[in-house]
């Protein structure tokens, strides 16, 4: 039995703290990552609908992993919900591709922000800017 009169403020500062992996393991759970997810399906496309502005944000996935049900609205910022459905499929006018950092990157990351090397390393996938975006 915890004694301490903030066990539980303890317990929560211990179990949050991300610990800084060892170059090496990173490069093992990458690999191992990769691997998995080798036979997925990639460039499939998925949109986003942001309720307050009405907009609809077009992605593509690039690399196989894990995809959060909402991304930022290109518009006004705001969450913008995961579209289930069909919507005309051009790859030049998707707005922000899903992609996994590469592994230089990912290292990089280990000292200065070590909750995203676990983000990463648990599959799921960041977004960024198209850059074969179409200009109008």
């Amino acid at each position: 039995m915890n004694f301490h009169p903030n066990y539980k403020f303890v317990n929560f500062l211990k179990s949050t703290i991300m610990r800084i992996l060892p170059v090496e393991k990173i490069k093992r759970k990458y690999q191992r990552l990769a691997e998995s997810f080798r036979k997925k399906e990639t460039c499939v496309f998925r949109y986003f609908n942001c309720l307050p502005c009405k907009h609809i944000t077009k992605t593509i996935i690039i690399d196989a992993g894990i995809m959060p049900n909402q991304c930022p609205c290109e518009k006004c910022g705001e969450a913008a919900n995961y579209l289930y459905g069909h919507i005309d499929n051009k790859v030049c006018e998707t707005e922000k591709e899903w992609i996994r950092p590469e592994l230089v990157d990912v290292i990089g990351w280990r000292r200065s922000s070590p909750e995203m090397v676990n983000y990463v390393l648990s599959g799921q996938l960041c977004i960024r800017e198209n850059p074969l975006m179409c200009k109008k």
